[in-house]
This record gives C-alpha cells, structure tokens and sequence, in this order.
C-alpha cells in the first residue's frame, strides 16, 4: 500500500472522488477543507474551501466537484481551479 496524504495533513477525511484527469479530491470535515491531490502526489487545499462548514460527500464530473455540505449550503460545485461556481440552497 502507499500513503500518497500523511495523517498529519487530512483530519477526518470523508468523502473522496478521481475525476477524468487522474486527480484525487478529498473532502475534510473537520478541516473544512478540500483538498486535490495531483498525479505527482502534492497535495494543495482549495481556496474556495474557506466557505465550507462540513464538508462530506464529493462527486467529480467533467468541469470539477460537486461538494455536499449539509451544514452550509446543500451542495456546491466546484471547478477545476478551485472556485466555488454554483451554491444549491437547501
């Protein structure tokens, strides 16, 4: 097995996706964080992340992430470069 995100980074990590170009998103509750992972294993927090509460659930489709917040907004989606592009109020 190899480790490609040290404990010491991802807090309590609980949703993850691949979307078609390789990269690994995770989403971190307690962080409030999402997190993309490249191919070369670097690890880099996405700006739009600041407006997260509680990040779960994460899907990947063809223009980024879709991210399940269920105490902020329902659900945002996210694109490619990190910036929160549409808010689905619950």
């Amino acid at each position: 097995m190899t480790t490609i995100v040290s404990s010491d980074v991802l807090q309590y990590p609980a949703g993850i996706a691949i979307d078609a170009v390789g990269s690994i998103w995770v989403s971190d509750s307690y962080a409030k964080t999402i997190y993309r992972i490249g191919e070369d294993g670097t690890t880099t927090p996405l700006p739009s992340s600041e407006t997260l509460v509680y990040p779960v659930g994460i899907a990947a489709d063809g223009t980024g992430i879709v991210v399940a917040d269920p105490r902020g907004p329902a659900l945002r989606q996210v694109d490619g470069a990190g910036a929160v592009t549409t808010e689905f109020p619950r």
